[in-house]
């Protein structure tokens, strides 16, 4: 049985696979397994804040690749971004990012993660969103090995 503290708001989100929007966005399990959400929303990737205050945001993506070997270019890169979108700005903000190369080495197996975490001043009705540059290479597995969440401090 799950305890949370009833007055603050956090969600988790785990990615099943299946879609990604055209932006790059990876859409994400909202409410089995995992997943959770408590004072705030989910709507189309994003994670919706319903109140104003400080949050500490974090996303891991594990990656995976098997045919490096066949790939004629090497050091290809795939970036891994948290993202804002706000009222008060017209476009989308990048919050934090990692980029990392991928199929760097002659195996042709390649697998690494990428986890990133922050802590933002979100307004109420700001999203938040994860991009990767590179969906195809997102492992979708469980809801252990690539998740997105957030929660107040």
């Amino acid at each position: 049985m799950r305890h949370y503290n009833a007055h603050r708001q956090h969600g988790l989100l785990y990615f099943p696979g299946a879609e990604v929007m055209k932006n790059e966005t990876l859409l994400w399990e909202h409410k089995e397994g995992l997943a959770f959400l408590q004072g705030m929303e989910y709507k189309n990737g994003s994670l919706v804040c319903l109140k104003s205050g400080h949050y500490y945001i974090y996303s891991k993506v594990y990656l995976r690749s098997s045919n490096c070997r066949d790939m004629n270019e090497k050091n290809l890169s795939v970036v891994h971004t948290i993202c804002r979108r706000t009222s008060q700005y017209p476009k989308e903000l990048i919050l934090l990012t990692n980029s990392i190369l991928y199929c760097n080495w002659k195996n042709s197996l390649w697998k690494q993660s990428s986890f990133l975490a922050g802590v933002v001043h979100l307004e109420k009705k700001d999203e938040v969103f994860i991009k990767v540059s590179q969906p195809q290479l997102v492992l979708r597995k469980d809801d252990t090995v690539s998740y997105f969440g957030t929660f107040m401090i």
